[in-house]
């Protein structure tokens, strides 16, 4: 199984931040194709996750459940309809994660391109005898299966090139002393890059012979129309010619996929031009080695010729080379420190109070203040009678609201505020029908929702 790092590391830009939600939905996939959690699942689940996820990475505090799941909420996440309090990941998500685990696992990295052409793009003498037989397999809506299973397979092998690459970097930039070990590691990696070329060169030779084979299936159908007498039969005629046009269609729909495959095809050569260089660059630093070795061991020699051994240290002879340096000792002469007393005294700018701007900024507060209150109020007012009756009507209960505050975004904020009280308490359910319902003496619109004690 692939670790959501792996995954995360290469494709970074198509998830959310990793602790903010990457590595999260990543997990929720695997652990549901896994069976360890169930399709819809709870804040518990995620709570658990997201433990797992900071442990794993050495994480000192776990991100809250509540803040990611809001962030992913619609298109990562959804509730369930069917049963509050639960999640299920989104299509989307599913469908991402399956996209990036396909990249990473390409099933035809280690399959011959070529074996792919002559599966897909082959023609058997004598097999197309009619237009049908033609449409029926090479038409565009037959043949966007093997168009897909190509362009897989030519990203995977470009990744794979690209991979192979970065290997070569890495050994020619080692501080591997053994010239036979990067020799190995380097002839293992451009192994690839020979096959490759080699799989490549064979698959273009396939496939210009299949764009020939068609073409000169598109020519029958041509030299049928042009022996056709047009004074024999006019309809005959016509359908002839209706079947020449169809062939020429497919062939140019072909071609111009085959277009798309020679560019791709081209930047995997290049791909593989770039990495015959290295072996120059391998040569190289061979050659440098080589060069600084020789050099070191004359450097020995001549040392050794000329020197001798005593009881305390090695002398040279008299007539060695010896470099000396002329050098005078640097002396610093440090400035001497004069304090003549001579400060600025510093200017204190007094601000002015602002009365209005206090007042006014005063006065907000305690509104933001009052409104909240007033918020929890009717909250709390709306638990009550949940409690007390089993059920609410959140139409009435906001008519109600509305009687008293006279403020429709108010009446908006509580309805709000009661559905995640509800949400999070697995007591109580949310039941919403798909019927529009009007709040007396506004312009607002809800579906009928019943809130309820289980």
């Amino acid at each position: 199984m692939i670790a959501p790092n792996e995954i995360y590391e290469k494709y970074e830009l198509l998830l959310p931040a990793k602790f903010d939600g990457g590595y999260l939905i990543i997990a929720l996939y695997d652990k549901i194709q896994n069976e360890e959690i169930a399709e819809q699942f709870t804040i518990t689940d995620i709570r658990n996750i997201l433990e797992e996820i900071a442990r794993s990475y050495g994480e000192q505090q776990t991100p809250q459940s509540e803040r990611i799941l809001k962030m992913l909420l619609h298109f990562y996440i959804r509730n369930s309809a069917k049963d509050p309090g639960k999640y299920y990941l989104t299509e989307r998500a599913r469908k991402l994660v399956d996209f990036l685990k396909n990249i990473l696992e390409n099933p035809y990295k280690n399959f011959p391109l070529k074996e792919s052409f002559e599966k897909s793009f082959t023609i058997v003498p004598e097999e197309i005898q009619s237009i049908s037989d033609l449409e029926r397999k090479f038409g565009r809506l037959f043949i966007e299966g093997p168009k897909k299973i190509i362009n897989d397979h030519l990203e995977g092998l470009e990744d794979e090139l690209v991979e192979g690459y970065a290997e070569l970097n890495k050994i020619l930039e080692s501080d591997e002393e053994s010239a036979t070990t990067m020799v190995n590691q380097f002839a293992f990696v451009f192994r690839k890059f020979g096959e490759r070329a080699e799989d490549i060169t064979n698959s273009v030779a396939s496939k210009d012979r299949f764009l020939k084979d068609l073409h000169s299936v598109v020519e029958q159908f041509y030299q049928k129309l042009d022996s056709f007498k047009y004074t024999e039969s006019e309809d005959e005629f016509e359908q002839l010619k209706n079947d020449y046009n169809k062939a020429g269609e497919i062939y140019q729909d072909i071609e111009a996929f085959f277009k798309t495959v020679d560019d791709k095809i081209i930047n995997i050569q290049k791909r593989i031009h770039n990495a015959s260089e290295k072996l120059s660059e391998l040569h190289e630093q061979f050659t440098a080695r080589a060069q600084l070795r020789l050099q070191i061991k004359r450097m020995l020699k001549v040392v050794l010729d000329n020197a001798s051994y005593s009881n305390k240290r090695i002398v040279l002879n008299d007539n060695f080379p010896l470099k000396k340096t002329v050098n005078e000792r640097g002396v610093f002469a440090y400035p001497g420190h004069h304090d003549f007393n001579i400060s600025k005294p510093n200017i204190v700018i007094r601000i002015p109070k602002d009365e209005q701007y206090t007042q006014d900024e005063y006065l907000q507060i305690i509104k933001e203040n009052d409104r909240q209150e007033l918020i929890n109020q009717w909250t709390q007012k709306a638990m009550s009678i949940i409690e007390e009756h089993r059920s609410i009507d959140l139409k009435e209960f906001m008519e109600q609201i509305m009687n008293s505050e006279a403020d429709q975004t108010l009446a908006y904020q509580i309805a709000g505020e009661i559905e995640q009280e509800i949400s999070a308490n697995e007591n109580m359910h949310i039941n919403a029908e798909k019927e529009l319902v009007n709040i007396k003496n506004t312009d607002l619109f809800l579906w009928k929702t019943t809130l309820t004690k289980i």
